[in-house]
């Protein structure tokens, strides 16, 4: 259990290190964007150079094409680069409403939750002092069902066992004083 713990903990940190990376690839997908319309805008101006000098005759249409080709290929880049930016921010979002944690983060904390609270349950603690009896019952290993009773607890505080007869009950009270007299 400690293990899983130890385990968990260490999914938190990757969790968070795939977190910074996906936001970063955010970073890069809008300067791609840019590069993108840039792209555009040059081989746009370029194809209405070789579309200007086509008409006048002095180009060739293998030119005006491959100009025509880079605008069509300038957008095509600029649409890719606008679906990595929205896949990155899909992946970056966050889990539960409002609370600014990405998913994969508040996944790895409720796996570390429950990993510590599967530790926490290993303990055995007595509702009171006293001495533990039955200890034979265990076994290294065995896994105790809940509610099954696998020792058994005496109470150290002072107590005593006494006989009365049935003719004295009637006359008993809770709290009532009482005087001890030994039969050694």
């Amino acid at each position: 259990y400690r293990i899983a713990l130890e385990q968990a903990n260490a999914a938190i940190a990757s969790a968070k290190v795939d977190v910074s990376t996906k936001a970063t690839d955010t970073g890069s997908a809008a300067a791609d964007i840019e590069s993108a319309d840039a792209d555009i805008a040059l081989a746009q101006a370029t194809w209405q150079r070789q579309d200007a000098l086509w008409k006048k005759g002095f180009t060739t249409k293998a030119s005006l094409d491959a100009a025509q080709h880079e605008v069509l290929a300038a957008k095509a880049r600029l649409a890719t680069a606008r679906a990595a930016a929205q896949k990155a921010q899909v992946q970056l979002g966050s889990g539960v409403a409002g609370s600014g944690v990405p998913a994969a983060v508040q996944a790895a904390m409720a796996d570390r939750d429950k990993a510590q609270m599967n530790l926490t349950r290993t303990v055995v603690r007595a509702p009171h002092d006293g001495i533990i009896t039955q200890t034979s019952r265990l076994q290294v290993g065995t896994m105790t069902p809940s509610g099954v009773p696998a020792l058994s607890l005496v109470v150290t505080s002072p107590w005593v066992t006494a006989n009365f007869k049935e003719t004295q009950l009637a006359n008993m009270r809770v709290g009532q004083p009482v005087e001890l007299k030994f039969d050694a």
